[in-house]
């Protein structure tokens, strides 16, 4: 086993499924493991995945003929338990107990952008959005937070507990939201997604 088995992001052309071919490998110092990859992309092109000692780097997909890195990151470190989704042109990125918010262009350090929180609940874990709603499921506490984010910085939170699994990135659906729980199963949470 190589030691870069754990620190490499493969991304894969799938055009022609019959004969994928690697468009880029990239490896940084730390573990890439554990959905550290962002999820969706900014404006249909931009994506983002985190190592966590290196921090944060940036990817245009269809910048060109293959995907390119684009250098941009944010070396802030992050847990492993954090995570990335997209927010309308911005990525919200879980950290330090909030989240932030960034563009893939953004310079400022991490540390040094707004840390946006709810009181006395730790926002850690992996975070999905649908409409004004975010769902943000740790795996180690298994604890579960849904917030109301109509205004980003300002978050409300509507809903907090803890399943008795390992709870990964949820899933939302028109008839309310999954859990994928771990050894506890899947949980099916009816209400509004």
């Amino acid at each position: 086993m190589s030691a870069s088995v754990g620190s490499a992001l493969h991304i894969v052309d799938v055009y022609d499924p019959a004969q994928p071919t690697l468009a880029l490998k990239e490896t940084r110092f730390g573990l890439l493991y554990g959905n550290q990859i962002m999820d969706g992309l900014i404006e249909g092109r931009y994506a983002a995945a985190f190592w966590h000692v290196s921090g944060l780097h940036w990817y245009d997909l269809y910048g060109g003929t293959r995907p390119v890195a684009l250098g941009q990151k944010h070396s802030d470190r992050f847990s492993m338990l954090d995570g990335v989704a997209v927010l309308g042109g911005k990525a919200l990125a879980t950290r330090r107990s909030g989240y932030v918010l960034l563009a893939p262009d953004e310079k400022q350090p991490l540390d040094d952008l707004p840390l946006h929180r709810v009181q006395r609940h730790s926002l850690t874990g992996k975070p999905t959005i649908c409409g004004h709603r975010l769902y943000i499921a740790n795996r180690a506490t298994g604890d579960i937070r849904v917030l109301d984010i109509h205004d980003p910085t300002t978050p409300k939170l509507l809903d907090a507990f803890a399943t008795p699994g390992n709870p990964g990135r949820i899933v939302p659906t028109r008839d309310g939201f999954l859990i994928p729980d771990g050894y506890n199963g899947l949980l099916v949470c009816k209400g509004t997604p």
